[in-house]
């Protein structure tokens, strides 16, 4: 199992913190079913639903010292049946940039079964 702050999504923190990209104040997740491990250089879910992305308001949240973790959830539904190996999410709701990706077990899910996703990036 890999979970990663992707090499895009990097880019992408440094073009904010850089202030030469606009800001995305809403993110959106996805599932997907295909097999691999997440790698450095992904810039897509290993085969992404088709179903749309799930849109995801960024929080913060306290790990070592106050709102020194950035924290992404979201929880996607199954219109049918689906075994889902992958998630992340990206800047926008199709296209966009890949900025975190994990890599798990099969997780078989019927129709209106619900997983949820929280990716958390600590300032460290």
């Amino acid at each position: 199992m890999a979970d990663l702050v992707v090499q895009s999504g990097k880019a992408q923190i440094a073009g904010y913190a850089s202030n030469t990209v606009t800001q995305v104040t809403t993110y959106h997740g996805n599932v997907g079913t295909g097999a691999g491990t997440t790698a450095a250089g992904d810039t897509t879910l290993f085969t992404e639903t088709g179903t749309a992305r799930i849109a995801i308001t960024p929080t913060r949240t306290t790990t070592a010292f106050t709102n020194d973790t950035a924290q992404y959830i979201f929880t996607y539904t199954a219109t049918g049946g689906i075994n889902v190996t992958n998630a992340g999410y990206f800047t926008a709701s199709t296209g966009g940039v890949l900025m975190q990706k994990s890599d798990h077990a099969t997780i078989p899910l019927l129709a209106g079964d619900s997983i949820q996703y929280t990716f958390r990036n600590q300032m460290v």
